[in-house]
């Protein structure tokens, strides 16, 4: 039989073996991060290791990087009104984004239809910079817009400085979902002046069901909380810190940087 070669790393990139490593060797240590006796400090410290190599991987800091289970709960935690602040400090109340998004950001969002804008994009699948003018300039209130980096079925690459620039001039805070890009181009959140990017781990090597939401520092907004009752990850995703998975994703982005 011929060896099979694997070529859909846009639905999940097979798991990296210093993901599986880092990820077994937290599952057999134990331990809750919230917790304060050794086993506890122990689980936290691979976290905030995950944390640090996460952070590395889109140039922000490391309190700015939130644990998810995924892109999906990380664009639902970002894409609703007041969880990202324009550049001005406004909470956003509008939405901005594009026909050929992943569906958690076109149907995953918690924005009203009415203050929803979908662009169109071209022939070649790009946006059209006009109609994104068009759109932040007529949209009535503080915008949020969110682009992905690259998409997941066409591959088409977003001229994210270009986007940025626009994103910039209207004022609007710009989300990008980078589940495609991380650890595959060079993506630094503070040179494009990003509010807030989105990553899945299992698009890195890491196991499904992780992902990670990097706000960047003074553009949290007020309803930046997908689970509340728990103070975990700055109690903006309450519950039980899944340390194994956290330690996978961590070492997967340090192996994709």
């Amino acid at each position: 039989m011929r060896a099979r070669a694997y070529l859909d790393h846009n639905a999940g990139s097979p798991l990296r073996p210093e993901a599986e490593a880092a990820w077994l060797a937290a599952a057999r240590a134990g331990g809750n991060a919230s917790s304060v006796h050794a086993e506890g400090r122990a689980a936290r410290a691979v976290t905030e290791r995950a944390r640090a190599a996460v952070a590395r991987l889109l140039g922000a800091r490391d309190e700015e990087v939130v644990f998810t289970s995924g892109g999906t709960e990380a664009n639902a935690t970002a894409l609703r009104p007041g969880a990202l602040l324009t550049p001005d400090g406004r909470p956003a109340t509008r939405l901005v984004t594009v026909a050929t998004e992943h569906p958690s950001v076109l149907r995953g969002h918690g924005f009203a239809s009415g203050d929803v804008t979908v662009l169109p994009v071209d022939g070649a699948g790009r946006i059209e910079s006009g109609s994104l003018r068009r759109a932040l300039a007529a949209s009535d209130g503080p915008t949020l817009l969110s682009v992905g980096a690259v998409n997941g079925e066409t591959g088409v690459v977003t001229d994210l400085a270009a986007v940025a620039a626009i994103a910039a001039e209207r004022g609007a805070a710009l989300h990008v979902d980078a589940v495609q890009a991380a650890g595959r181009m060079d993506l630094t959140m503070p040179a494009l002046g990003l509010a807030a990017a989105t990553l899945s781990g299992h698009k890195l090597g890491a196991p499904s069901g992780t992902g990670a939401l990097v706000v960047a520092a003074g553009r949290a907004g007020p309803a930046l909380r997908l689970l509340a009752g728990s103070d975990q990850e700055d109690r903006r995703s309450g519950g039980t810190e899944n340390v194994a998975g956290i330690a996978a994703i961590g070492a997967a982005a340090a192996a994709a940087l």
